[in-house]
């Protein structure tokens, strides 16, 4: 393979994975690429002119190796975007419709040249050492100081990129140890700025918990809040003397809103006054967190209440990280985009820090040691970035994170920073990875652990404190017929108790037993098999349930993360959205991928016509969508966080927002569902022939007829009934809790 060549004026050099752009110019610009990258540059340099396809790229990168084809084109978007080209332009690399890909400018290879290059510069340098005495010794000294600059100079380039991009340490955790072990869920644990305590949250039930703190060398446990709250995870001052959290108003719908609704369903107005109480109650409805702060050393010797530093009513939050200064920076979202903002705790106003219309972020840190925001977000490319900022919000560096092949391409991740060195530090689940500030990922460690979570550093960086569990689900069949004639059953409760949340409870048999997450189970159209989710292999897969017989259908690779998929109409295959990937299957374990240049955390419907409906990442921003598979033709229907959605008849589509408000889209009109704000308690429903049916907070089972409006309830099911998720005559497929086992444990390194 030639090792250097031009293309233009740009040069390439593979053997240090580099593009000088623009060479021997004023904007001259050296670009390093990953290997995969260049190499995909070099297959097109070498058959200059011709179009090469998909398949035949793929082969001669990748080889032998299994990747998504969302790879390939990964590599042509970084490689436009460091000519100076993109997806419009083509004036380097051209798209070839459902062909391939060729690169247009004529290629010069330049190792034929080596050579005579090599002779004619040491014939420069033997006449240049001839020189000697002739200059005058001011001309030498001037010269040799003008170099010395020179050298200075670039060492201490070198020397800040070593600090930016360092060789990133190896772990080896090798021993856990417990630190809860109650019937309550805990999560969000860290270490004490002084590494004396692990600051927990304990739950009681799903959403509402308390603060706790454990002393490492005693046990001691103390509750540090007063009364339960809907609250997030928590972010220390260094000081150790204040915590800082976002917190939920509460985890149901409000008295306030309540009273407006039914306001709305009572009175008659006229259509224009309809329409303005409905965005009223739209704004209202809108989920509420508040910026709080908790003064630590004060709940160690008694519980206190939080302190609200910024109210929700100025935004929605995220992230709080305390500066150096005492202030804490956020980010708040403006216009569906996240931005960072500076709050000064019990000021009324926050002040804007830094905010690039082309990025959206999704996770925010602050390093002590620089001063530095870390900011961590997606472009408007698809491509996620990593930005460094000073503390007073001026951008210091912006870098496209560039991932291993191991690391899906559109998930999120959420690091933390490690004590010890200048990176941060992330988990996929059994993998750890390092990211360093330029944006470069790499493999690190792997957990000898299973389930592991939520990781955070001890302050020398030689432990982490993590959760460790995973909750058991299982699938559950039952008729409507069963449900309709439970007159009273333990679902009355509108939550688990926390006393007897992590005990084993089977109400209903289970349709394929195991002690891992089934889920999401489906009927096969035209069939008799059920396909489900389950993590009983070790990592998520579908599975398929036939009479007495369970197989495994996909092989997806270690730390997968499936969130849901759909039957082909025909049942002959699934489509499956893995790691926010489409990916087809058939029942024969052929696989089908699709290249698509956006995420798709979500897959909600799958028609004949090859239409699916899906939550799709763009730029950041989530939007409800409706693509094609065949013509790649994408129709935006709504942008908003939304939970679930499900088409229904005449090209009706029903959503779930993020604040439980259910909405019908007819057309390009967009209509609230009020007689349903009050009847959610699941995250999920199912929509057949125009029948929504869900569950309500107290476990009962409703249906609502969308033409008819007319709501009513079916039956009690039990409190534990996650969720139900397919309906095939009178026939229902739930998913079912039987325990949800998360505690808190230590990884730490100790010799044999």
């Amino acid at each position: 393979m030639e090792l250097q060549y031009q293309i233009g004026n740009n040069y390439v050099d593979i053997s240090r994975n580099l593009i000088i752009v623009n060479k021997g110019s004023d904007l001259e610009q050296q670009i390093t690429l990953p290997p995969k990258t260049l190499a995909v540059l070099t297959e097109l340099a070498q058959r200059q002119g011709q179009v090469l396809s998909h398949e035949s790229l793929m082969n001669s990168v990748w080889q032998d190796s299994v990747v998504s084809p969302n790879s390939l084109q990964r590599c042509i978007t970084q490689l436009r975007k460091a000519l100076g080209d993109d997806s419009k332009k083509q004036f380097f690399i051209k798209t070839h419709a459902k062909k391939g890909y060729s690169l247009e400018l004529r290629v010069v290879f330049l190792s034929q040249t080596n050579n005579s290059n090599a002779n004619a510069l040491n014939k420069q340098i033997q006449q240049t050492s001839t020189i000697g005495f002739e200059q005058s010794t001011s001309q030498t000294l001037f010269f040799r100081s003008k170099n010395i600059m020179i050298v200075f100079f670039c060492l201490i380039i070198l020397a800040s990129f070593s600090f930016l991009s360092p060789t990133p340490r190896h772990f080896n955790f090798n021993t856990l140890t417990p630190i809860t072990a109650t019937d309550a869920k805990e999560m969000n644990a860290s270490f004490s700025p002084d590494g004396k305590y692990i600051i927990f949250h304990r739950f009681d039930g799903l959403c509402s918990n308390n603060i706790w703190a454990k002393e490492i060398s005693t046990g001691k446990e103390s509750q540090l809040t007063t009364q339960y709250g809907f609250y997030g995870a928590h972010h220390f001052t260094d000081e150790g003397d204040q915590i800082a959290f976002m917190a939920k108003e509460d985890c149901g719908p409000k008295e306030k809103i309540r009273r407006n609704l039914a306001e709305l369903n009572l009175k008659e107005s006229s259509q224009t006054a309809l329409n303005q109480q409905k965005l009223n109650f739209e704004e209202q409805s809108k989920t509420c967190w508040n910026l709080m702060t908790l003064d630590y050393r004060l709940a160690l010797k008694e519980p206190q209440a939080p302190v609200v530093a910024a109210s929700c009513s100025q935004g929605e939050l995220s992230d709080p990280v305390w500066l150096d200064n005492g202030n804490i920076a956020a980010l708040k979202k403006e216009n569906n985009f996240w931005q960072i903002v500076k709050f000064m705790p019990k000021a009324p106003i926050h002040t804007p820090l830094y905010a690039d219309s082309e990025k959206n972020y999704y996770h925010l840190l602050y390093n002590k040691s620089l001063d530095q925001l870390i900011a961590i977000g997606i472009n408007s490319n698809d491509e996620h970035v990593i930005d460094l900022l000073n503390s007073k919000g001026k951008l210091l560096s912006s870098n496209i994170i560039i991932r291993p092949e191991t690391l899906p391409p559109f998930k999120l991740i959420h690091p933390i920073q490690d004590p010890q060195q200048q990176q941060l530090i992330f988990t996929t689940g059994k993998r750890l990875y390092s990211l360093s500030f330029v944006g470069k990922v790499e493999q690190v460690s792997r957990f000898n652990h299973n389930h592991i979570s939520r990781i955070n550093f001890s302050q020398d960086g030689e432990s982490l404190v993590a959760v460790q569990g995973t909750i058991d689900t299982d699938i559950v069949r039952l008729s409507l017929m069963e449900i309709a004639s439970t007159k009273r059953s333990s679902g009355s409760d509108e939550k688990p108790d926390s006393h007897d949340f992590n005990q084993v409870h089977q109400t209903y048999p289970s349709l394929a037993r195991s002690t891992f997450q089934d889920r999401d189970a489906q009927f096969q159209p035209q069939g008799e098999l059920i396909a489900f989710i389950s993590s009983r292999s070790g990592t998520e897969q579908i599975w398929l349930k036939d009479k007495s017989q369970v197989s495994q259908l996909t092989h997806f690779a270690m730390g997968t993360a499936i969130d849901s998929f759909r039957w082909s109409e025909t049942g002959e295959s699934v489509l499956v959205a893995a790691d926010a990937m489409l990916i087809k299957v058939l029942l024969d374990k052929t696989i089908i991928s699709y290249p698509l240049t956006f995420a798709v955390p979500k897959l909600l419907h799958w028609s004949v016509e090859n239409n699916v409906l899906v939550l799709i990442r763009k730029g950041g921003e989530q939007q409800l969508a409706s693509y094609n598979l065949d013509t790649h033709q994408l129709t935006k229907h709504a942008s908003a966080d939304i939970k679930w959605a499900a088409r229904a008849n005449d090209g009706k589509i029903v959503f779930l927002d993020d604040n439980n408000v259910f909405w019908l889209i007819k057309g390009d009109e967009k209509q609230l569902i009020m007689k349903l704000y009050q009847q959610v308690g699941s995250q999920r429903f199912i929509v057949k022939n125009d029948i929504i049916y869900s569950m309500n907070r107290k476990a009962k089972l409703w249906q609502y007829d969308i033409e008819k409006q007319i709501f009513s309830v079916i039956g009690q099911l039990d409190k534990y009934t996650n969720f139900v998720s397919d309906l095939r005559k009178d026939e229902l497929l739930l998913t079912h809790i039987l325990s949800a086992k998360k505690e808190i444990v230590m990884l730490s390194h100790k010799e044999d």
